[in-house]
């Protein structure tokens, strides 16, 4: 039925992945795949209820962008569990705490759920971050839930825009710069004035 992609789990320790569980409609299937793309995220993993992510109707939905996503087939449940303790696991619910107020990391696994009933009981044992994207205004009447797809687009959006904010963002004690990289990785800068003798130190041990 799908084609094999080499299965690694560590990919969520590292970088920011989607998981699908139960996505059933091929256009929605295609259309996260295809925003999955634009916002760099280069692994899903899907629940075994997902539809055929390599269907023509889904395959035609992501415009290309199925050439350069992995989509990866396994037990959810399970793999959800087996990140506790390596990697923040992001779950949508309508209970869940504004993403606008949360802490994002670079990293982790952002699970979306089935177009009617959401995000199952047995995923969501083992989701550690419960997200939510408020209705404006909080105040008015509106529609019950968003579209999976429309949801997938807003809560990578924010994670991207967190993370090009925290690149750019440079805070500085006068002596140490911290920068955190679009990757996750984070580089700490030692600023040395040139008449400190570490700095003379320094110059000597690179020029040896």
């Amino acid at each position: 039925r799908y084609p094999c992609e080499e299965y690694d789990d560590s990919h969520p320790t590292h970088t920011l992945c989607l998981a699908l569980d139960g996505v059933q409609d091929p256009g929605n299937m295609g259309t996260i795949i295809r925003i999955a793309d634009w916002f760099g995220i280069e692994h899903i993993y899907c629940s075994a209820g997902c539809v055929d992510a390599y269907s023509p109707k889904t395959v035609q939905a992501t415009m290309g962008a199925i050439g350069r996503v992995k989509i990866h087939y396994t037990n959810l449940p399970a793999l959800i569990a087996s990140l506790k303790d390596r990697a923040p696991v992001y779950g949508t619910f309508l209970n869940g705490d504004n993403i606008y107020n949360s802490k994002l990391q670079a990293h982790g696994l952002i699970v979306m759920g089935n177009e009617g009933n959401g995000i199952s009981r047995e995923c969501e044992e083992n989701i550690t971050e419960r997200l939510f994207i408020p209705n404006y205004p909080a105040e008015r009447a509106t529609s019950e839930s968003l579209n999976v797809s429309p949801a997938t687009a807003i809560i990578c959006s924010e994670f991207r825009r967190r993370i090009n904010e925290y690149a750019n963002e440079v805070f500085a004690d006068g002596e140490t710069e911290i920068v955190i990289e679009a990757d996750g990785v984070i580089t700490v800068t030692l600023f040395v004035p040139r008449s400190d003798p570490s700095f003379r130190a320094a110059g000597q041990l690179l020029r040896a």
